[in-house]
C-alpha cells in the first residue's frame, strides 16, 4: 500500500487509541505510482465517499505540481469531474487546463467537460466551468468560447453573468477580433442595467478595457443619469468606478451640471476617502473654467477634506491622512488657500504623527499663511526649527522663507526671525537659513542691510554645496556693501581642493570672484588670479569651467570697462521664480485623485505606456521561440569568449545595471571623428530586424573602442521621455536592450548592425531632464561614424528639439566656446 492511500490509522496494540495520520501528498514518486493512480482513479469513480475521491485527486495535483507527467490520467480525470464536490471540481479543472493547452488531442475532451458543466443545475458549477473554459489559451478553443460567453451573460445566476463578463476580457486579450466582430460589446452595454450591481460594475470595467483604443467606454447622458440615481446601491468599489465615469463626462448645459452636482452632494459626507475624493474631482473638473462657481466649490469641499484628515489621524490611519493632506496641498497650491486659512491649526504637527505627514503639513502651512494668521504660524514653525528631526527643521526654515516671499508686508520680521536661527549651533540650520536669505534677496533687492550684517559671521558653519552657492551669490551681488567679501572669497579659494567640490560650487565661486573684482579690484586681484590659474592649469578640470574662466580672461583683457558697466548695473527684483512657474504649470495638468498628486509629478513620468509592455512581451516571445540549436550556438560562442578572455567577466562592470545613472568621463580623451566619414548615411544601411542577447552585448561593449562622444541640449525637458526616446531610435533601426530611470535621468543602451559588413554599433544615451541635455556615447568596430552621427543629430533635432552644445574631441581643447554669461 502506497503512502497516502493506506488506512488513516496505523496498526497498534489493541485497546489503545492512536491519533490518525494525515495523508501525505508531496512525497518522492516511486516507479509505477502513476499507473497505480490511474487504477485508483478508475476504482474511485464508483466510490461514494467524497473524502477518498478527493484524496486521490489531490495526489494527482501534487504529482503535477512536482513536475511529473500525469497526462495519461486525462481521461480518468474528465470522468471524475462528474461530481458535486466543488473542491474536487476546482482541482480537476486546474488539471484539465494545464494539459489541454499543451496537447490539442486532449483539449477537445477538456472543452467538452467544461461545456457539459456549463449546463449544470448549480450556478457555482456553471460559473467555475465557464471561468476555466475562458482561461484556455489556444486557438482551437475560440469557436467554443463565443457561444458559451453569450449564454453565460444571459444566465439567471448573477455569479455566472459576472464570470462571463470577465471571460470577455480574457478572450479579448487572446483574440481581440473574436470580441469586436460579435455582438458581445452590445450585450455588455445592456448588462450595465443588470439588477445585480456587481454585474453592472464588471460590465463597465470590461467595456473600458476592451474599448481602450477608442478612449474607453462610450458615455451617454442616459447612462450617467441612470448610474447616479443608483449609486447609493453600489458598494464602495462600484461607486468609485461610477465617479470616474462621471468625471470623464462633459455636461451639455449648465442646468445638467448643477443637477449632477446636486445628486453627488451627499457623497461628500461618505466615510470612505476614495468616494469623497472622487466626488471632489468631479466638482473641481466641472467648475474649473468658472471662477465664481469654483469659489463656492472650494468652500463646500473644505469641511469634508478636513473631516477625512482628522478621522485618519484619530484612528491611526496616517496613510489615509497623508493622501488627504496631499490633495489639500494640491488645492491650496492652485488657488484655494483662502478657504483653509481659518483652519490653520488643523495642520499643526502632532508628536505621534509620522515624519512624512509632518513634512507635508509644514508645506501646507507655508501656503495658507496670511496676515491674519501669520503670527501663530511663525511661532509654530519656529518651534519645529529646534526639533530633533533635522529634516523637519530644514523644511520649517524653507516654509518661513516661502512665507516671506509670498507676504511682502512682513518681510522685515521674517528676516529677523531667520537671522535669529544663525545663533543655533547646528550646521544644517545655518545652511538652510543662508539659502532662504538668497531667495529673499532675489526678490527683495533692497532688504539686504539686516542680512549682510549677519552673513559674514557664519562662514565656517556653511558646509553644504547648496548653502555655499547661495553664500557666494550673496557675496558677489553685494560685494560693495560687504567689506569682508574679498577676504571671504580668498578664504574659499585657499580651501579649494581638487575633487572635493562640485562643479556647481566652482562655477559659483568663479562668478562671485569676478563680480567682486569689478567692484573692488585692489582687494580681489590676487584672489582672482589665483583662482584662474588653478582652473586653467588643471588638466583634469571640467571643460565647461575652463571655458568660463577663459571667457572671463578675454573679456577682462579686452574691455574691462564695458564689462564693469554691465556687471555693476543695479539688479531688478523679480516677482516669481522660473522654477516655481514651471512647477505650477505642471501641476495644472496633474489629475486629481490619482497618484500624480502623491508623487508630485505627471503620470507620464512614472507610468509606462502600453507600447512598452507590448514591446517587452514581444521580446519574451521571441526569446521563447528560439530553438535548441540557437541556444547551443550561443553557449559555444560564450565558451569561446571565455577561453579568449578568462578574466574579463569578473573584471567588467555590469553595464546593464541601471541602478547608478552617473556617467563618468573616460580617463583618456575620445578619439576624433574621422574627417573622411560618409556624410550621406541613410537608415537603409542598418539592419531592420536584429536580435542581440544581453550577454553578447555586455561582452562586446567592454571590448569595442569609443568612436564618438556627443552632447546636445534639450529646449524642453518634457519632449524627452522613455517612450519618445526609444521610439525615435527604433525608427532609426537602433533597438533598446536596456533602459532605466532614476530621479531626473533616463538611461538607455541601443544596438544596431550595418547591412554591408555586419558590424555592430552600440550607443549609450543619457538624458538629463534637470540639466536638459542628452549625451550619446558611440562604440563600434570602425572609428569612422561621422555620417551616422550626423544622421542621428538630424533625426533627434526634429523629434526632441536639440541644439548643439559640444562634441568632446581632443581638438575641442584648442578653442574656447563663448558661453552666455549670466
Amino acid at each position: 500500500m502506497r503512502p497516502g492511500f493506506g488506512p488513516t490509522t496505523p496498526a497498534g496494540p489493541p485497546g489503545k487509541g492512536v491519533k490518525p495520520v494525515a495523508p501525505q501528498f508531496f512525497v518522492d514518486p516511486k516507479k509505477g505510482e502513476v499507473n497505480e493512480l490511474k487504477i485508483l482513479l478508475k476504482n474511485c469513480l464508483s466510490e461514494k465517499d467524497e473524502k477518498k475521491r478527493r484524496d486521490v485527486v489531490k495526489k494527482v495535483i501534487a504529482f503535477m505540481t512536482l513536475g511529473i507527467d500525469v497526462s495519461r490520467l486525462f481521461t480518468e480525470m474528465c470522468m471524475a469531474s462528474a461530481t458535486s464536490d466543488m473542491i474536487q471540481k476546482k482541482m480537476i479543472y486546474l488539471y484539465l487546463a494545464n494539459y489541454a493547452e499543451s496537447n490539442a488531442s486532449l483539449a477537445i475532451m477538456a472543452i467538452n467537460t467544461y461545456l457539459k458543466d456549463c449546463k449544470a443545475a448549480d450556478g457555482k458549477t456553471r460559473g467555475l466551468a465557464l471561468r476555466s473554459l475562458c482561461s484556455l489559451r489556444f486557438s482551437g478553443a475560440y469557436e467554443y468560447l463565443q457561444p458559451a460567453i453569450l449564454e453565460g451573460m444571459r444566465d439567471l445566476d448573477s455569479y455566472v453573468r459576472k464570470t462571463a463578463i470577465m471571460g470577455c476580457v480574457k478572450v479579448y486579450h487572446m483574440n481581440p477580433s473574436l470580441i469586436r466582430n460579435s455582438n458581445i460589446i452590445d450585450t455588455l452595454y445592456g448588462l450595465i442595467k443588470d439588477p445585480d450591481n456587481q454585474v453592472a460594475t464588471n460590465a463597465i470595467i470590461a467595456l473600458d478595457e476592451i474599448l481602450e483604443s477608442e478612449g474607453g467606454i462610450a458615455i451617454s447622458q442616459k447612462m450617467i443619469v441612470y448610474l447616479l440615481n443608483k449609486i447609493r446601491e453600489f458598494n464602495e468599489w462600484g461607486q468609485t468606478l461610477i465617479l470616474e465615469l462621471v468625471a470623464k463626462y462633459k455636461p451639455k448645459s449648465e442646468n445638467e451640471l448643477f443637477d449632477i452636482l446636486n445628486l453627488l452632494e451627499d457623497r461628500l459626507k461618505h466615510a470612505t476617502s476614495c468616494i469623497v475624493l472622487g466626488t471632489i474631482k468631479i466638482f473641481l473638473g466641472y467648475t474649473v473654467d468658472n471662477p465664481v462657481i469654483l469659489k463656492h466649490v472650494y468652500e463646500r469641499i473644505t469641511s469634508p477634506l478636513l473631516t477625512l484628515m482628522s478621522s485618519g489621524e484619530v484612528t491611526g490611519s496616517f496613510e489615509i491622512a497623508y493622501i488627504v493632506v496631499s490633495h489639500i496641498h494640491f488645492i491650496v497650491a492652485r488657488g484655494g488657500a483662502e478657504h483653509f486659512e481659518r483652519e490653520y491649526k488643523q495642520f499643526y504637527c502632532k508628536t505621534d504623527e509620522p515624519t512624512y505627514l509632518k513634512y507635508l503639513k509644514v508645506d501646507v502651512l507655508s501656503l495658507i499663511a496670511t496676515e491674519n494668521n501669520l503670527g501663530d504660524i511663525l511661532n509654530e514653525l519656529q518651534e519645529y526649527v529646534s526639533d530633533i528631526d533635522s529634516e523637519l527643521a530644514r523644511r520649517s526654515i524653507r516654509a518661513i522663507g516661502a512665507i516671506g516671499l509670498r507676504v511682502s508686508s512682513v518681510i522685515g520680521a521674517i528676516i529677523k526671525q531667520l537671522a535669529s536661527f544663525l545663533s543655533i549651533s547646528f550646521d544644517y540650520i545655518t545652511n538652510e537659513t543662508i539659502i532662504a536669505f538668497m531667495n529673499i534677496l532675489r526678490k527683495y533687492r533692497s532688504e539686504f542691510r539686516e542680512i549682510i550684517n549677519v552673513v559674514p559671521n557664519c562662514i565656517e558653519s556653511v558646509s553644504e554645496t547648496e548653502a555655499k552657492v547661495a553664500l557666494l551669490w550673496i557675496l558677489g551681488e553685494y560685494a560693495q556693501e560687504i567689506e569682508e567679501a574679498p577676504y571671504i572669497l580668498e578664504y574659499f579659494i585657499g580651501n579649494l581642493k581638487e575633487g572635493d567640490e562640485s562643479q556647481r560650487y566652482k562655477h559659483a565661486l568663479l562668478a562671485a570672484t569676478v563680480k567682486t573684482f569689478v567692484k573692488k579690484p585692489p582687494e580681489t586681484y590676487e584672489a582672482l588670479a589665483s583662482l584662474l590659474n588653478a582652473i586653467l592649469n588643471n588638466e583634469n578640470e571640467d571643460i565647461d569651467l575652463k571655458d568660463r574662466a577663459a571667457f572671463y580672461v578675454r573679456v577682462l583683457q579686452t574691455s574691462v570697462d564695458d564689462y564693469k558697466n554691465f556687471a555693476t548695473k543695479p539688479a531688478i527684483g523679480i516677482d516669481s521664480f522660473v522654477e516655481d512657474e514651471e512647477l505650477i504649470k505642471e501641476k495644472g495638468s496633474w489629475e486629481f485623485n490619482t497618484l500624480s498628486v502623491i508623487y508630485n509629478k505627471p503620470k507620464t513620468k512614472f507610468v509606462k505606456p502600453v507600447e512598452y509592455f507590448i514591446n517587452q512581451r514581444n521580446k519574451e516571445m521571441l526569446a521563447d521561440m528560439k530553438g535548441d540549436g540557437a541556444e547551443e550556438e550561443q553557449q559555444q560562442q560564450q565558451q569561446g569568449e571565455d577561453v579568449t578572455s578568462p578574466t574579463r567577466e569578473a573584471a567588467a562592470p555590469n553595464l546593464l545595471d541601471l541602478g547608478d545613472l552617473t556617467i563618468t568621463s573616460p580617463t583618456q580623451p575620445t578619439q576624433p571623428v574621422a574627417a573622411g566619414g560618409s556624410a550621406s548615411f541613410t537608415v537603409e544601411e542598418l539592419s531592420p530586424f536584429f536580435e542581440l542577447d544581453p550577454e553578447r552585448f555586455q561582452s562586446a561593449w567592454t571590448d569595442l573602442p569609443e568612436c564618438a562622444n556627443v552632447t546636445r541640449s534639450l529646449s524642453s525637458a518634457g519632449a524627452a521621455n522613455m517612450q519618445s526616446v526609444e521610439q525615435t531610435f527604433a525608427e532609426c533601426r537602433f533597438f533598446c536592450i536596456a533602459s532605466g530611470e532614476m530621479e531626473n535621468q533616463l538611461k538607455f543602451y541601443f544596438y544596431g548592425r550595418l547591412n554591408a559588413t555586419n558590424e555592430l554599433i552600440f550607443i549609450e544615451v543619457l538624458v538629463d531632464l534637470g540639466a536638459r541635455t542628452i549625451h550619446m556615447l558611440f562604440k563600434a568596430e570602425r572609428e569612422d561614424l561621422h555620417g551616422l552621427v550626423k544622421f542621428l543629430e538630424t533625426v533627434l533635432r526634429t523629434r526632441l528639439i536639440l541644439s548643439l552644445i559640444h562634441i568632446s574631441e581632443p581638438t575641442r581643447l584648442l578653442s574656447i566656446s563663448y558661453a552666455v554669461f549670466c
